[in-house]
């Protein structure tokens, strides 16, 4: 029976990618071991009938003992782990050339890395299409993801791995799958929770520059539907772009800085937490210096980008902007109760 190693199922992504797998009607073809940390959360996937194994990406000679023997490898931990993914592919290799089939990989990135930095004063023009493969090979080294997103290219060049990169963008919305009902998988997304419980801990609602930095946004549920159509394309031989060409963005359209953590303001500020409904520029805050360096300077960033080949697999959100804006209140009710 193909086996496949799952790494990450207790994250918000991972948990959702797992729990949208386990309903492929090929589920039961594939034997699934979950890799993870907690000997504790490792006994409650058992009793949910996976086989696990403890360990983390820097347990390399494990990890690549793991993947030495895995035909289908889903990575969602962590998009910037080079060492990490050295050791998948290293493990790719010897099962290569020990059975002269290519395993697959399966990688989770994300669009940060077309992050610019425009420190919030304009919107980017620079739009990335994932069918455009020379203008993504065009994005330096120095953006965040780049190295190991082109270190699982390469392999795919030399051919011992067959690899797709999925990117999501902005992820939202509460998670509610069966392993949140466990108490297995994070419920909540990071980019806009984190901006949240910024808010309230400065008592405002601040954005960098004029706020007029864009970047793309994905629904939970539909990033976990995207892995299981492409799962799907992969093993019924549909052969679904891959390698130099294997680059899915997820996203389902966009939003401004500013327009976001206005409403974010006005939602604290209906709970009491934050001192005025009004969202201001970070400038005249009138922080001190140290509360000042609390905000994240990517806030201020554009990353743009198009789905166009995660569409053609037929792939679909229907989730708008207003969707996503209407989703923080639900953000906010859950961070309020849980922190």
């Amino acid at each position: 029976m193909p086996t496949i190693l799952f790494i990450g199922a207790t994250g918000y992504i991972g948990g959702t990618v797992l729990a949208h797998l386990i309903q492929h009607p090929k589920r039961s073809d594939y034997e699934i071991i979950i890799h993870l940390r907690s000997a504790e959360k490792a006994k409650s996937f058992e009793n949910l009938g996976f086989k696990t194994v403890l360990g983390s990406l820097d347990d390399a000679a494990d990890l690549e003992k793991l993947t030495s023997e895995s035909d289908i490898v889903f990575q969602t931990a962590d998009a910037d782990h080079l060492e990490g993914t050295k050791a998948i592919l290293r493990g790719f290799k010897i099962r290569f050339q020990k059975t002269g089939i290519a395993p697959i990989l399966i990688h989770t990135s994300g669009t940060g890395v077309l992050k610019d930095n425009a420190e919030g004063k304009y919107e980017g023009t620079d739009i990335y299409s994932d069918l455009d493969i020379p203008k993504i090979e065009s994005l330096p080294d120095t953006q965040v993801h780049r190295i190991i997103d082109r270190t699982i290219v390469a392999a795919a060049e030399e051919e011992y791995a067959r690899t797709w990169i999925v990117l999501p963008s902005t992820v939202w919305g509460l998670a509610d799958s069966i392993f949140v009902k466990e108490g297995l998988q994070k419920p909540s997304s990071q980019q806009i929770p984190d901006r949240i419980k910024l808010n309230v801990r400065l008592g405002k609602a601040v954005y960098i520059g004029e706020g007029e930095n864009v970047w793309p946004h994905v629904h939970i549920d539909e990033v976990g539907k995207f892995y299981r159509i492409l799962f799907d394309a992969i093993v019924s031989g549909k052969q679904p772009a891959s390698g130099r060409n294997g680059y899915y963005f997820l996203e389902s359209g966009e939003y401004r800085q500013r327009d976001v953590v206005e409403v974010i303001a006005k939602a604290l500020y209906a709970r009491g937490k934050v001192a005025s409904p009004e969202a201001i520029p970070l400038s005249e805050a009138g922080l001190d210096p140290e509360s000042y360096r609390l905000v994240p300077v990517d806030t201020g960033t554009n990353s743009r980008a198009r789905g166009e080949r995660s569409r053609q697999l037929g792939w679909n959100p229907p989730q708008t902007t207003e969707d996503f804006y209407a989703s923080i209140q639900a953000d906010v009710d859950y961070l309020l109760k849980t922190h």
